[in-house]
């Protein structure tokens, strides 16, 4: 068989050369999807923030979408209830306690979670993409292009990770802001 237009290899030779995936992009795909796997754990941990059990306070875990408290009682509550287990935090449980629990800042953090939480994943769908070589002659076309923007959304994603767990960090040891130290 004759070669190609653009070299002397065979047109067989290659189309197996574009059909492979390069170590390089393999890896880092590998690396991205545990990146992915880890912030998956951490979107749905309900232990962000956590309590001593010396410290004998109704307080026991907290995550940015779950709160765990063993008989609390609210102060401004109407109602003398007591609020024991893990519910969410946006639930039908916690809705007298929204209001208390959702300090400005958290919000924050869940918006910022939920931004790198949808970056990360487009993301892998493009390096899916990258992978499997499927379409493969719209990745062969567009390959730089797409391995750019999954860098760019990893990027983001780092990026905002970075700036949550910061914002998380601050805010929640701060007792001026914070929501369980507050004297109400």
């Amino acid at each position: 068989m004759p070669g190609s237009t653009y070299s002397q290899d065979t047109l067989a030779m290659e189309k197996a050369k574009a059909t492979k995936t390069s170590k390089v992009l393999f890896n880092s795909c590998v690396a991205g999807f545990i990146g992915g796997v880890l912030l998956l754990m951490a979107f749905c941990s309900p232990y962000w923030l956590q309590s001593w059990d010396d410290t004998a306070s109704p307080f026991v875990s907290m995550g940015i979408w779950e709160a765990c408290f063993y008989r609390f009682r609210y102060p401004r509550n109407q109602i003398d209830k007591l609020f024991t287990g893990c519910n969410p935090i946006w639930g039908t449980e916690y809705r007298e306690l929204r209001e208390w629990l959702l300090q400005p800042w958290l919000m924050l953090v869940q918006f910022l979670m939920c931004v790198s939480f949808i970056f990360s994943f487009l993301s892998q769908i493009f390096d899916v993409g990258l992978l499997l070589r499927m379409p493969l002659e719209r990745i062969l076309r567009f390959e730089y292009r797409l391995v750019y923007a999954s860098f760019i959304m990893k990027t983001l994603t780092a990026i905002l990770l970075f700036i949550t767990v910061c914002l998380f960090g601050g805010s929640c040891w701060d007792r001026d802001n914070n929501t369980f130290y507050k004297n109400d």
